[in-house]
């Protein structure tokens, strides 16, 4: 019983460290990306490397650990077919933030507009993070479904 309790609250309280590390990723990033563009006399818009270093984050920090975290998390589960119900279990306070964090960034980025800031990448990032949880575990889950029935398929002839 406590697992099922315990799995759910270590997944959503995984977000926040995956948030810091992506947000640090992302500095570190666009200050690379525009030293090597200031090195070679780039005289373009500058606009789009923001949007990548995000991206570029997203894949280096989040894919990694949410990935291992989750794998880990369904074998400490211990169950051969889990169903859309766990990913339903693991992720219901990160869907749950998710629209809360949707409705955050929505408003304020109506008031940054109206203010003449536009930079949406801190508004979008913890979003991005959470939606990217959720993606995760339901790819984990349908990888361990397909593990568990080509095993059984092959149990059975």
């Amino acid at each position: 019983m406590a697992k099922f309790l315990v799995v759910p609250l270590l997944y959503s309280a995984s977000v926040l460290p995956v948030f810091a590390g992506v947000l640090v990723a992302t500095v570190l990033v666009e200050d690379t990306i525009s030293s090597y563009l200031y090195e070679y006399d780039f005289e373009g818009d500058f606009t789009f490397y923001g949007n990548a270093a995000v991206m570029i984050a997203l894949l280096v920090v989040a894919c990694p650990v949410f990935g291992l975290l989750g794998w880990a998390l369904y074998s400490m589960e211990g169950d051969s077919m889990p169903s859309v119900l766990d990913h339903l279990r693991h992720c219901a306070f990160l869907y749950i933030s998710s629209v809360i964090l949707s409705v955050v960034m929505v408003t304020s980025y109506r008031e940054e507009v109206a203010a003449g800031y536009t930079d949406p990448i801190l508004n979008t990032m913890p979003v991005l993070v959470t939606v990217s949880a959720i993606l995760f575990d339901a790819l984990i889950l349908v990888w361990q479904r397909r593990h568990a029935n080509y095993a059984n398929s092959g149990e059975s002839s």
